[in-house]
């Protein structure tokens, strides 16, 4: 990441280097690995957010028709029930796991996109547009809270992040789909104990 960084800098000073041969082709570079780095990240973001819409629904519809199914069979069955729902919460784990390595990788592309624009800011500050110029200011803007009104910039401190980001929202999200899947498993041993006794 540093070597990375460090040849971003470079080269993002050389772009403004009168006496530079190739200041357009160096610029051209820079602009191409930056789009490059906006589509990884945009299609990182496009299969987090259809997991995230899809991981619940098949939770809880997979552990409602589960625990649903246990009223209307026999003990020796509940047993499968409770193995497909143990499964099913494991797969989801493993999905949790792999996006929040998914969200390692985003942030590390992040932070390179924004060292590009630094580098390209430098040289023209008329650039800074909505498109461009997004993740040089990623870190400074506040996160929303998880209740109540947005905090105002001004009043909050410095250093401070209120509220919760993308990474916890999605930590909420994941951990909830995976408890939804020990939902059968629960009643299945509240059933056994009942018709134990």
């Amino acid at each position: 990441m540093e070597k990375l960084t460090e040849t971003a800098g470079m080269k993002g000073a050389s772009i403004g280097s009168p006496d530079s041969t190739s200041e357009s082709s160096q610029r051209m570079d820079l602009m191409k690995l930056y789009q490059e780095l906006c589509t990884n990240i945009r299609t990182s973001d496009d299969i987090s957010f259809k997991l995230l819409g899809f991981i619940p629904l098949v939770s809880i519809l997979g552990s409602g028709a589960a625990t649903l199914f246990l009223g209307s069979i026999g003990q020796k069955s509940a047993g499968a029930v409770v193995f497909v729902s143990v499964v099913a919460a494991m797969i989801t784990f493993g999905l949790f796991k792999w996006e929040m390595r998914n969200v390692q990788k985003c942030d590390v592309l992040i932070r390179v996109a924004a060292t590009l624009e630094k580098a390209m800011l430098a040289q023209d500050p008329a650039q800074l547009t909505i498109d461009f110029g997004q993740y040089y200011q990623w870190k400074q803007s506040l996160r929303p809270p998880l209740f109540g009104p947005l905090p105002d910039r001004k009043k909050a401190g410095r250093g401070k992040k209120p509220g919760i980001g993308k990474t916890q929202a999605e930590r909420i999200i994941y951990w909830t789909s995976i408890a939804a899947w020990f939902v059968p498993v629960i009643v299945a041993i509240v059933k056994w104990r009942m018709n134990k006794s």
